[in-house]
């Protein structure tokens, strides 16, 4: 069997271990003071009295509170239309738009810009039937 017969190196593995945690400990020092200084210096900043943002927020409250019906009483109208109105406006309607199918693998056959047409052709209809369907049930309803 073979010996190692090298000396052995304790005292340099110390200094590089002391080496390596006085500039651990340091750079700790360092980033904290660093972070530190810029976490204040944002919240100063911010604290700070920013002058063009006050004269934009006037304005916009001046061109809220002058336009052809106020701010304020748009949302009254608002909060007292009824409710069949508000989903007339708001009612999603089935879409005739096919470009998202275009390379789509499980499209059973490749695109047909006549595809198009008929899904417009047919989303009309679709959409009156909802209506209609609607109706018939509100009628029940009431």
């Amino acid at each position: 069997m073979a010996f190692d017969k090298s000396p052995v190196y304790n005292a340099l593995i110390f200094k590089l271990m002391a080496a390596a945690l006085v500039t651990l400990v340091s750079l700790k020092f360092i980033l904290d003071s660093y972070f530190t200084y810029i976490s204040e210096d944002a919240k100063a900043k911010a604290a700070a009295s920013p002058e063009e943002l006050i004269k934009l927020r006037a304005a916009e409250k001046k061109a809220l509170s002058t336009a052809q019906t106020p701010l304020t009483e748009a949302m009254k109208i608002v909060a007292n239309a009824p409710r069949e109105r508000a989903s007339l406006i708001v009612r999603p309607l089935p879409s005739d738009d096919v470009n998202s199918m275009k390379g789509w693998s499980k499209l059973p056959k490749a695109f047909d810009p006549e595809l198009r047409a008929n899904m417009s052709a047919v989303a009309p209809s679709s959409a009156t039937a909802t209506s209609s369907h609607e109706a018939e049930t509100r009628g029940a309803n009431h």
